[in-house]
């Protein structure tokens, strides 16, 4: 677990009808009092609208007060190589989230509220079905039978004196 900070994970996403990559934040058991009722996902691959599936960034921040929900064409397919999502952690003040570096979305808490407890990172890759077919690539005879969700590394990077943690074996 850990409370703020720059977080970034060079990812390269798989391909393929279904494909749900995700890289995404929640309190875990005992993080604090507030249960699992924030969720900060830096990536969630494979949504539809803003162009191919395999190009979408998407950022989202789940809050007991409503979402914050940006999915951006990036213009770039995401499972040729690999590449660095990121977001910028301020405990209470806002998130940023970045691809490669560049700044793709940016939420404060003017806006919507900001975690503040201890979140644990989890990356996972799903398969959607048809009950995503409104937002999301879904399962289908086109998709492959396996899909690698391929992770190269992950830093994560604090200032010094500013009271944040990390806790954990991992």
């Amino acid at each position: 677990k850990f409370n703020g900070g720059y977080l970034q994970v060079s990812m390269k996403a798989p391909s393929g009808d279904g494909a749900w990559p995700g890289l995404w934040l929640m309190p875990g058991k005992g993080a604090g009092n507030s249960g699992d009722n924030f969720e900060i996902d830096m990536q969630e691959g494979g949504y539809t609208g803003a162009g191919p599936a395999n190009q979408a960034f998407s950022a989202h921040l789940h809050t007991p007060n409503g979402t914050f929900n940006k999915v951006i064409d990036t213009g770039v397919d995401l499972t040729a190589s690999y590449h660095t999502y990121a977001i910028d952690w301020v405990p209470g003040k806002s998130i940023t989230w970045y691809l490669d570096g560049k700044q793709m979305a940016q939420v404060t808490s003017a806006q919507m509220p900001i975690p503040s407890q201890p979140m644990e990172l989890i990356m996972d890759n799903q398969v959607a079905n048809s009950n995503t077919s409104g937002w999301h690539s879904v399962l289908g005879s086109s998709t492959p039978s396996t899909m690698q969700m391929q992770v190269d590394g992950i830093q994560l990077y604090q200032k010094s004196g500013s009271g944040n943690t990390v806790t954990g074996a991992n």
